[in-house]
């Protein structure tokens, strides 16, 4: 993979999507990996298919690589821009290859990333054979492989809805690694995630959302604190350091009075 210059990939400002996000404004550049946080029914999804292109914005600019997200056609964006809903459905029962063939033109999934999510070996099932985990890395896997081109590049766009449900600690991690490393190749990566320490670990920024509004922004390291996270969830949360690692982990506190 090749470094490229970092450059604006989104530049959103005072986006609404009717009543389920409102007056976000964002920047978002390549080779950042923004993670967004909040409750359930926050807005978080909202934005995603904002970003994605797949809901048109009510009211607002929002423009993607230097033109109005309006004016790329889904074709288009689908060369560089992948994008995964965290509800995932499909009607055809037939062995993994061929619906990789049928999302993302290829018949296997490329080393770098069998050896993070390990879905080669169950091309000849069908998805009704496999866990929900084992879903889940498919979908992973066919949404990346369908801009594998522009992420080689590093001029890929990846929007992922929750990526790590379903997904045991191993294969957390290995996403989470694995999106870090597509980042420092100059591709951008956007996703939303309900655990913060994961986002401490892996995120370079976040985006906090509450009450369908963009809450605060920035880096990861500045937006993940106590205060922040309190006022977001409402709920008490305690932070934990570690010596040998000189790493904070932060967790729910038994104590619920905030």
């Amino acid at each position: 993979m090749s470094f490229v210059k970092p450059h604006r990939v989104f530049e959103v400002q005072n986006v609404s999507l009717n009543t389920r996000i409102s007056s976000v404004n964002l920047q978002i550049e390549s080779g950042q990996c923004w993670h967004f946080l909040g409750p359930n029914g926050a807005g978080k999804s909202s934005l995603l298919l904002l970003l994605a292109g797949v809901e048109k914005a009510s009211s607002g600019v929002l423009d993607c690589c230097g033109m109005e997200m309006s004016e790329h056609s889904l074709s288009q964006l689908a060369k560089t821009r992948c994008f995964l809903n965290q509800h995932q459905h499909c009607e055809f029962d037939i062995p993994l290859s061929q619906l990789l063939m049928f999302y993302a033109q290829r018949a296997e999934v490329p080393a770098l990333l069998d050896t993070c999510l390990e879905i080669n070996k169950y091309l000849h099932k069908p998805l009704s054979q496999l866990s929900g985990g084992q879903q889940q890395r498919f979908h992973i896997a066919r949404a990346l492989c369908q801009i594998w081109t522009a992420i080689c590049a590093g001029q890929a766009i990846v929007i992922l809805d929750e990526p790590t449900s379903h997904l045991d600690i191993k294969f957390q991690t290995a996403i989470m690694a694995l999106l870090q490393n597509l980042c420092e190749s100059g591709n951008t990566v956007i996703i939303s995630s309900h655990d913060i320490n994961l986002s401490i670990k892996y995120a370079s920024h976040v985006g906090l959302v509450n009450k369908q509004k963009l809450h605060s922004q920035g880096f990861a390291q500045s937006q993940l604190n106590l205060i922040n996270l309190q006022t977001i969830f409402n709920h008490k949360f305690i932070e934990i350091s570690s010596a040998e690692q000189s790493h904070k982990y932060i967790v729910s506190s038994s104590n619920q009075s905030i």
